[in-house]
């Protein structure tokens, strides 16, 4: 399989597990993820946009969280000597290591024009879609429209006023002294915005748009993050992975999800069990998102949740039910997925906290019974700050080809094609799965096994939300906002606050800094906050959440607190050590 292919790529990788002084604080050692010493997880950091140094982003957001006690290394994963790993050793709470990297990519992105990056940003802001969205950022680009099309109509109204004033000679006139004001305002817009223009804006246009001259750009930044991945797969220090992507950051870690996914995604033949997990997966998915983007609520229940029903509550005859599989070697975490699936069942409508909660719990679940199929996939957790993946149905869609072409593709289209993932995954067009069965070498013969499609990165892996509420002209963040519409149900979309009193405080609650607040606190002024706050149970806020049926977690969380929380770091302690790969599948 194309894992072994990896691991030929990481000579660095391994002479840094070789180090001596295994299980040290500053990570050297390989205590990792195989059988001695303390456990390892490693967190990703994916900066936004800007003309940011190596590291200022990722020291802002440990310091940001609280994390003092970290010990600086040379990061030998990337082989770059701009970067550094900051390693936080066992505690007596998190009995673990957890080392934090930065995929650092802005030297990948040269400075755009920024009249490009003008005229991007114009045609989005002007686009008809804002009128049918939801969300703080539609009264803001509304606005914008309005007094847009308002100045229009006053130019026009000038126009036929210097032509009925003075004929053309007047109309001529008047548009020459138009043309001096038009050049000096320009020239002064250019001068005050255009290094903000050309070295931070300009990084999303250049890579939100596929034309000819971003390609390289693009392709040279998917690498560098790849790489990285799959380096940190390869070198089995760590028992797991979280990507947490700020900004633009986060469409890049989506990107990078989607394409590993395609390289981890198989079995090992020869390791894999009866893979009964997946059937309380597709329980779990088919309750939170029965059919997905191409007709969800148009199909009855599934033959998996049908099957699960009957062996949970009895057949409809009376008789006992029957598992379609036998639990005698069941995981805890399978089992605790099925019962909080039965609770979710239990409770309320098709999307609730519950189902929420079971999907998710059955997510990971998946991932552990996985890893002991030998599946080398480590990424459990996908975090995403203030994400424009938002705005994704606007910046994926396809225009139609002019003059009576083909129509665009549209986000559900990428989708049901898979070549954009959802949360949950779609179902497998032969199946009724969201996986699909396939044939394996092993000695002596072959064997079927289930395997996820190749855009199922979001089976095994969780997907957190955190954005700010945009509410008004400018409060919150208007670059953010919930993506449970565009991918589904699966994300757990979290709404969060900015904490505290003061001037600062009220500031970065309001936009543009409150697109750089999801790790900032009055402390930060005193050196940031002394201790990492305790994880709470995140809320969500898609329909039919607990705000409206009384559960606790009914609250805005803060900012920190939720980012704290969706990292899910005390997860280490039940995520297994790497088996030995009996074999690799075939590609």
């Amino acid at each position: 399989m194309r894992h072994q292919r990896i691991r030929a790529t990481t000579p660095t990788c391994a002479r840094s597990d070789a180090a001596p002084g295994a299980g040290s604080h500053d990570g050297s050692g390989d205590a990792s993820g195989g059988s001695g010493g303390e456990p390892r997880q490693a967190v990703v950091f994916i900066h936004g946009v800007g003309d940011q140094p190596p590291m200022r982003s990722l020291r802002s957001f440990t310091q940001g969280m609280g994390l003092h006690r970290l010990f600086s290394s040379p990061d030998r994963i990337t082989d770059s000597a701009e970067l550094r790993r900051l390693s936080e050793p066992p505690t007596a709470q998190r009995q673990a290591h957890t080392e934090y990297f930065e995929l650092y990519w802005a030297h990948l992105a040269p400075d755009g024009d920024w009249r490009t990056t003008v005229s991007w940003y114009l045609r989005l802001l002007l686009r008809r879609d804002w009128w049918r969205r939801r969300g703080g950022a539609r009264m803001a680009v509304v606005t914008f429209q309005v007094l847009v099309a308002a100045a229009v109509g006053l130019l026009g109204w000038a126009v036929v006023g210097a032509y009925l004033d003075g004929g053309w000679s007047g109309l001529v006139a008047r548009l020459a002294s138009w043309q001096v004001v038009a050049a000096a305002v320009l020239g002064a817009l250019g001068a005050v915005l255009g290094r903000f223009l050309r070295a931070y804006l300009s990084d999303a246009v250049r890579y939100l748009t596929p034309r000819p001259a971003n390609i390289a750009s693009r392709q040279a930044i998917r690498s560098e993050g790849l790489e990285l991945l799959r380096r940190l797969h390869a070198s089995g220090r760590y028992r797991r992975i979280i990507v947490v992507g700020h900004s633009l950051g986060s469409v890049i870690g989506f990107d990078l999800l989607r394409a590993l996914w395609d390289e981890m995604r198989h079995p090992d033949p020869q390791l894999a069990g009866d893979q009964g997990h997946i059937e309380v997966f597709d329980a779990a998915a088919d309750r939170l998102d029965p059919g997905g983007p191409a007709g969800p609520q148009l199909r009855g229940p599934s033959r998996v949740t049908r099957a699960h029903a009957e062996s949970d509550r009895g057949r409809p005859d009376g008789r006992a039910g029957s598992p379609s599989w036998t639990r005698a070697d069941e995981s805890p975490e399978v089992a605790r997925a099925r019962r909080s699936l039965r609770l979710g069942v239990r409770r309320s409508g098709p999307f609730s906290a519950a189902a929420l909660d079971a999907y998710q719990e059955a997510q990971f679940a998946l991932w552990r019974a996985g890893r002991a199929d030998g599946i080398p996939w480590l990424i459990t957790d996908f975090v995403s700050l203030g994400s424009p993946l938002t705005y994704a149905p606007m910046l994926l869609d396809e225009p139609d080809v002019a003059f009576g072409g083909r129509r665009g593709l549209h986000l559900a289209d990428l989708q049901g094609l898979k070549e954009v993932p959802r949360c949950p995954p779609i179902h497998d067009e032969l199946e009724d799965s969201r996986f699909y069965t396939r044939s394996y070498r092993v000695p002596g013969g072959q064997r079927r096994l289930k395997v996820g499609h190749t855009a199922a990165p979001f089976g095994p892996t969780r997907w957190t939300n955190l954005h700010l509420p945009a509410s008004g002209l400018l409060h919150g963040d208007l670059f953010a906002g919930a993506v449970v519409p565009g991918f589904g149900p699966g994300v757990r979309d979290v709404p969060v606050r900015v904490s505290g009193p003061g001037l600062w405080a009220t500031l970065r609650r309001c936009f543009p800094l409150s697109h750089l607040s999801y790790w900032w606190s009055v402390h930060d002024t005193e050196g940031g906050l002394t201790t990492m706050p305790d994880p709470i149970l995140l809320p969500s806020s898609g329909e039919g959440d607990g705000r409206r049926s009384g559960d606790p977690r009914a609250s805005t969380p803060d900012a920190i607190v939720a980012l704290v929380s969706a990292l899910r770091l005390d997860d280490i302690a039940h995520a297994p050590a790497t088996p030995e790969r009996a074999g690799a599948p075939p590609p």
